[in-house]
């Protein structure tokens, strides 16, 4: 999985183990180069 950057905005939940569980799957995808993906209530 190459390099995988999170944003968190002050009063979020901080990432856990299921965020990297989120970003492997993420990783599979097809997206292109320089794409951002939100992560919303999981």
């Amino acid at each position: 999985m190459g390099s995988v950057n999170f944003m968190v905005l002050p009063g979020v939940y901080a990432p856990q183990e299921d965020t990297a569980l989120l970003a492997g799957a993420l990783s599979d995808e097809s997206l292109p180069p320089g794409a951002a993906v939100l992560d919303v209530g999981t």
